[in-house]
């Protein structure tokens, strides 16, 4: 008999089997912890690599927002401009056609007279009888040359309009593809 199991009064064989069976409880308690250890370890690095691939599509998706925004605020200064342009345009344009219908200001156009009957030129005295393709310079009555400015001052807004259409549906369109890249 052993001197622990003379002061516990627990035979040998018993002791020797608790002894072996705390020694096991204490390996089977720190291979446990060991493993939950490496549990934890693995599941920060695998932390750890998905934030660094978070970080990563932030900041890419931050450049791109970046870019989209210098492309706005550079669009929005070409808007502008154009504006200031259009304005200008337009300003100027009613000028000109109050000088035309005011008669301030004349508008001339080249007409290619073909041959006229000279029954009708002798029955209407505002006819003039000239050979064929012959060129004459007329100045337009102002209402008339109003009416053609006006129409010219429209169907350059419309113009006008469409091309800013096209300009920003080609920019919207440029942006759609470039995101999906």
């Amino acid at each position: 008999m052993s001197a622990i199991s003379i002061m516990t009064g627990i035979p040998d064989p018993i002791l020797k089997i608790g002894m072996v069976a705390a020694a096991a409880a204490i390996a089977i308690a720190a291979a446990l912890e060991y493993r939950h250890a490496l549990i934890v370890e693995g599941m920060k690095k695998d932390a750890d690599q998905r934030d660094k691939a978070a970080t990563s599509a932030l900041l890419a998706a931050d450049a791109k927002v970046l870019r989209a925004q210098g492309q706005i605020t550079e669009l929005q200064g070409k808007l502008s401009t154009l504006q200031t342009e259009s304005q200008n345009a337009q300003s100027a344009s009613l000028v000109q056609e109050t000088a035309l219908r005011a008669g301030t200001e004349r508008l001339r156009a080249d007409f290619i007279a073909h041959r006229t009957d000279e029954a009708a030129a002798s029955t209407n005295p505002t006819i003039t009888i000239v050979g064929d393709g012959a060129s004459i310079t007329e100045d337009l009555a102002p209402e008339v040359a109003g009416n053609l400015e006006s129409l010219r001052r429209n169907e350059n807004t419309a113009i006008d309009r469409l091309n800013a259409c096209i300009l920003a549906y080609d920019k919207v369109k440029e942006q759609a593809d470039s995101l999906n890249k």
